[in-house]
């Protein structure tokens, strides 16, 4: 699971188990649980009684999962003192405290209610939680004890890992000493107080796995770790987790038997522990091996030191690591009240402050998380993880910054470039249609279309889905002697340009338009009747021997129509590929990229200032 190598959902072994010969889920003062008899919860998921672990002949009174085939123990109460023979007896009395005893005497094991109980039951849960409850009230959740509060090796769905501010009460793992042993070992699993509240595992004093800062989404050092967590810090420090989907088995256990072991910070102060890197320590970005010789040798346990040491009077800055599990936080603070930037200028102004980030990542980042003096078990992520942001000499933030705003110039000016690009060909394409696609008509009938144009107000690749009819002829023509109708179109010569009837979206409106031709997503560029749109397909455009082209419904309304201004011999009405539109460098006085019709200027890049052209000047 999550928690680094010694925590499982499924690590099973085998004990011997009492077989049940009752299936009650409580006893009362006048009942008692003997050896052989076990207490099974009301779902059937867990049951107490007495077992042996391994080879072991000793008895001991233990929570286990009760139906699955191979048992396992979550939870064992005389863990310290088990029982030599099968003498064992668990009994609840009148006041709540609840004795486990030997040949009916000798207490091993007992627990006191801090309450008066009217009718004590001792209760096993579905959830594997044994409590003690008052039998008469109505509510199951008042519990005067539960084992939830003094956990073994295993952390339940439901169980809290932490300390309660208010009692002092700690609950925390500690590992069996052996398979065949259930008494503590020096394993354990726990809340630390010191500086920031984190989960820690520790093998005596020796921390040996963080969590990392808890950031408001998990936990910094485990983003795998994501089954419906809570941590809370008010009135308690403590963790815990729930399921989903109650009908799957999760626990986490602390294995002491575990070979594969090493301690936290194994890449030393200010080191970066990267698992996709040879080797896998790191210095952190602008730090460099203390002892180049040793780290060379993979001794990694004096760390990192600064490439460029700090001045905190003349002007320190910092630099963000991204996705990372954040450092040790004996030496932290945290404040959930500031931002960011307040963070960094808190940061900043204390010359012993190495690092800061957010205290919580959700909802776009609030509260201050800062740390002291070196920064200790850093581990880069590939994702997830969090941002943190490290304290260098002035220098280094500046050559970092300087080298973003290179890549920015230069990436800007690539794409600059290029847009400026498919802009010209779009215009250029744009504008032999507008200009020339219908030469019959007058240039008053293209203005608001031009216009749009010629400012490079339009857009090149913003495409709008129509329903288009399919040609049944490829002409680029008509004479007086023919008509365009519903279904047929015009192409021009080259194939660039299409002229028909559509419906635009999901309208069933019927339009006379130009359209790209030769693009998968057809994209219309000028509309006939925009004004007046035919809501059926006898739409019917054609040109009279006058010149005039109209567009006609059921073959006498006019719908929309043009008068040339003078008299033409031979009317054709004609979709064209040509335009003189050009673009390019113009050497009157200073240098500067230049769009033209004929000798008319349209477009000015402005003047190139060593960075860029200065802006487009519409003129």
């Amino acid at each position: 699971m999550g928690m680094g190598f010694y925590f499982y959902s499924a690590c099973f072994f085998f004990i011997i188990f009492s077989k049940a010969t009752t299936a009650i889920d409580t006893i009362s003062p006048s009942e008692s649980l003997s050896d052989g008899r076990t207490l099974i919860s009301r779902d059937g998921s867990f049951a107490l009684g007495f077992f042996s672990p391994g080879t072991s002949k000793n008895r001991y009174l233990g929570i286990w999962y009760n139906n699955i085939p191979i048992h396992n123990v979550v939870w064992v109460a005389n863990r310290v003192n088990p029982v030599n023979d099968s003498t064992g007896l668990l009994k609840i009395e009148t006041s709540g405290k609840i004795v486990l005893q030997v040949q009916n005497t000798t207490a091993v094991w007992s627990i006191n209610t801090t309450a008066s109980v009217q009718n004590p039951v001792l209760q096993l849960l579905d959830s594997g939680n044994l409590v003690v409850r008052d039998g008469n009230d109505s509510n199951p959740e008042n519990y005067y004890w539960q084992s939830f509060d003094y956990p073994s090796d295993t952390m339940l769905p439901g169980m809290k890992i932490g300390i309660d501010l208010r009692t002092g009460l700690q609950r925390r793992l500690a590992a069996w000493k052996s398979w065949d042993d259930p008494s503590p070992g020096d394993l354990t699993y726990g809340v630390e107080l010191e500086g920031n509240p984190e989960m820690v595992l520790k093998k005596g004093v020796e921390k040996y796995y963080r969590s990392g800062l808890w950031n408001g989404d998990g936990f910094s050092g485990t983003p795998n770790l994501r089954s419906n967590p809570i941590f809370d810090y008010e009135n308690e420090v403590y963790y815990i987790y729930f399921l989903k989907n109650k009908s799957v088995m999760s626990r986490f256990v602390l294995n002491q038997t575990e070979s594969v072991r090493q301690r936290c910070g194994l890449c030393g102060p200010n080191g970066n522990c990267d698992n996709n890197k040879l080797p896998a320590c790191q210095c952190l970005t602008r730090f460099k091996p203390k002892l180049l010789e040793r780290w060379n040798s993979s001794d990694w346990s004096d760390g990192c030191i600064h490439s460029k040491p700090l001045n905190c009077q003349t002007g320190d800055g910092f630099i963000k690591i991204g996705k990372v599990k954040t450092p040790d936080t004996t030496n932290s603070w945290v404040n959930k009240t500031m931002n960011l930037k307040e963070c960094r200028a808190k940061c900043l102004r204390n010359c012993s402050c190495m690092a800061y980030t957010n205290l919580d990542v959700t909802r776009g980042g609030s509260g201050c998380a800062m740390w002291f003096g070196d920064l200790d078990d850093i581990k880069q992520f590939e994702s997830d993880g969090q941002d943190l942001y490290i304290r260098v000499s002035a220098s280094e933030a500046e050559q970092k910054k300087r080298a973003k705003v290179k890549l920015g110039i230069i990436l800007g000016s690539v794409i600059a470039a290029l847009l400026g690009f498919l802009l010209v060909i779009c215009y250029i394409r744009r504008s032999r249609r507008m200009s020339k696609g219908m030469e019959i008509m007058g240039r008053s009938e293209l203005s608001d279309y031009t216009s749009i144009g010629m400012g490079f107000y339009f857009y090149c690749a913003c495409c709008f889905f129509f329903i288009f009819s399919k040609p049944s002829t490829a002409i680029d023509a008509i004479s007086p002697s023919e008509s365009l109708t519903y279904g047929m179109t015009l192409v021009s010569n080259d194939g660039s340009f299409a002229l028909g009837f559509f419906s635009p979206g999901s309208s069933k409106n019927r339009y006379l338009g130009i359209w790209y031709n030769n693009i998968p997503m057809q994209t219309v560029v000028w509309v006939a009747n925009r004004v007046n749109p035919i809501n059926d397909s006898t739409g019917l455009l054609k040109i009279e021997t006058s010149g005039k082209v109209v567009l006609q419904v059921q073959n006498t309304t006019a719908v929309w129509s043009t008068n040339t201004t003078t008299s033409v011999q031979n009317p054709v009405l004609q979709l064209l590929n040509s335009g003189d539109l050009t673009y390019g460098v113009e050497l009157q006085a200073n240098p500067e990229m230049v769009l033209r019709e004929g000798s008319k200027k349209y477009y000015r890049s402005g003047l190139w200032n060593g960075n860029g052209f200065s802006g487009g000047t519409k003129l």
